[in-house]
């Protein structure tokens, strides 16, 4: 899998062979189902090619048809969710540089990012495991790279007098935060979010607000 777009770097994931058939299709996202699957039952520690092979209902040989090991699996999994994120931001850049109201936007966004997190608890999994191992680490770079240029190209319609550069950063600060208290609510609070919910746009409100360069 690609996230690709003009302008932005490529998140190529090696896989030994492409699916041309709509049934090599449906067994790699039995795999990558298989393997969301298994990070939330059982943890980094029991991941393993043969029980996501078991999981998913397909032959050893199959899966290694595609994935020469699980990180490879776990880089195409992560990429997986990076392109679903990258075009909810991209709708997200759009609102933001057309809306009247920011805190009507800040609130969207944090309830869509934690919406997000709860379709996708294995996200936190794997992020776990991306400081420890170099390939899966450069594969979140360029993940994270890619959403905050999206949602960077938002911020500066909105705030034309910044640079880019700067909506870039601002974009990757407002991810970082609501990810990590994002992940830090699901930990502690399950699945009651409605204090992040009603004070996490607060943050992001007021944080937008003072990038404003017309209110300086």
């Amino acid at each position: 899998m690609v996230i690709k777009d003009s302008g932005r770097q490529d998140l190529e994931i090696t896989r030994r062979r492409q699916p041309q058939q709509e049934r090599a299709k449906d067994s790699i996202e039995r795999i990558l189902d298989a393997a969301a699957e298994l990070l939330v039952e059982d943890g980094l520690q029991a991941f393993n090619t043969n029980a996501v092979a078991d999981r998913a209902g397909v032959n050893i040989g199959t899966l290694y048809r595609y994935y020469r090991d699980k990180n490879a699996i776990l880089i195409d999994l992560y990429a997986r969710h990076g392109a679903e994120i990258q075009a909810w931001l991209d709708a997200m850049a759009d609102h933001l540089a057309q809306t009247e109201s920011i805190q009507d936007w800040a609130q969207a966004f944090v309830a869509g990012s934690l919406e997000l997190r709860r379709q996708w608890p294995e996200r936190s999994m794997i992020r776990r495991v991306c400081h420890l191992v170099p390939e899966l680490a450069q594969a979140e770079r360029l993940v994270d790279d890619a959403v905050a240029e999206s949602l960077g190209e938002g911020i500066h319609r909105r705030f034309e007098g910044l640079s880019k550069e700067r909506c870039r950063l601002a974009a990757f600060a407002i991810m970082a935060t609501v990810e990590n208290i994002a992940d830090v609510s699901l930990l502690n609070e399950g699945d009651d979010l409605s204090h992040t919910v009603e004070e996490v746009p607060v943050v992001v409100m007021s944080y937008l607000n003072a990038l404003n360069p017309e209110a300086a």
